[in-house]
């Protein structure tokens, strides 16, 4: 099958799981569901670990150094989504996905320090429109007299996409040096799951929320989480097999797919189930959205050229 079906999967399947990571954090609010989403998020592969082992039963024959590369790649890849969640908090799904933008950014300066991927003018003035279009997210227009820059909002999400980045690096760069696909996704499950063991030990607000959003919330928490993360995990596997194929910037481009699909979806939730998603749909705000996705999705066809 062709890289960019292959990479497309991913931001269709993540397109549902904003909604729902927001839908999740909304029930859970009152809980500060942050804790709960997060650790659940990270032990959810402990089910799929199994399955990778019998697939290839090697995968325990890695040397030291491979295992811990891709280890870090999970822990990267959580530590990302720890900053999503704080991000996705207190904004909409539409603004927070737009935002993940920036990953080609990071993909191609990473790509060209670690792994040598070229980039060419098109590609850097690409770049530079997806910043815009970014950018004009980042800003609250309506809501004040003065435009309100989203600064929490930003850092977040600069973070999560850095880190998102580095992760695909560092799993590309290991796998096609040393392992194979299934023992680098299984290795990379590994650290998702010692990164919540780690929040579920020392965080104890963490603990807590987990804890009391199982006895209060059980049936939601789960139910939900377990289409969430399954979601989730097909779009990670799909993600790094692309990269795998492709180079990792052409791969994170596709993500500019995204923003339209979650705004679409965030509009018919909005006006049919209110109660599960709400998204301003105001005339301003409407407008200020489709000019962000529409510079977002032009500079993606410029890096694409």
């Amino acid at each position: 099958m062709d890289w960019f079906f292959i990479a497309l999967l991913g931001p269709l399947c993540w397109s549902i799981v904003h909604h729902l990571d927001k839908f999740l954090l909304n029930k859970l609010k009152k809980n500060h569901g942050i804790g709960s989403v997060m650790i659940f998020s990270c032990l959810f592969p402990v089910v799929l670990l199994p399955i990778f082992a019998l697939i290839r039963p090697d995968v325990l024959s890695l040397s030291v150094g491979t295992i811990f590369a891709l280890t870090i790649t999970g822990v990267v890849g959580a530590l990302a989504a720890l900053f999503y969640f704080h991000a996705l908090e207190d904004e909409e799904a539409s603004v927070i996905v737009s935002m993940y933008q920036l990953l080609p950014i990071f993909g191609y300066i990473l790509g060209f320090l670690v792994l040598g991927e070229e980039v060419g003018i098109t590609k850097t003035i690409g770049s530079l429109v997806i910043i815009m279009g970014a950018t004009i997210l980042s800003f609250d227009f309506f809501e004040e007299a003065r435009p309100k820059f989203k600064t929490k909002m930003v850092l977040f999400m600069i973070g999560a996409s850095f880190f998102y980045a580095l992760g695909d690096v560092i799993f590309k760069q290991t796998t096609l040096e040393t392992s194979g696909y299934v023992p680098s996704i299984f290795w990379s499950f590994v650290g998702f799951v010692i990164f919540g063991i780690l929040l579920f030990i020392l965080v104890p607000k963490y603990r807590k929320d987990f804890l009391l959003g199982l006895k209060t919330r059980g049936r939601t928490l789960l139910g939900v989480n377990i289409a969430n993360e399954v979601l989730q995990s097909t779009a990670t596997m799909a993600t790094f097999y692309a990269i795998l194929l492709a180079p990792i910037a052409l791969v994170l481009t596709l993500d500019a797919y995204q923003p339209a699909f979650v705004f679409i979806i965030g509009i018919l939730l909005t006006l049919y189930f209110p109660k599960l998603v709400t998204e301003k749909i105001t005339t301003n705000h409407l407008l200020q959205k489709i000019v962000a996705i529409t510079a977002v999705i032009l500079g993606t066809i410029l890096i694409h050229l």
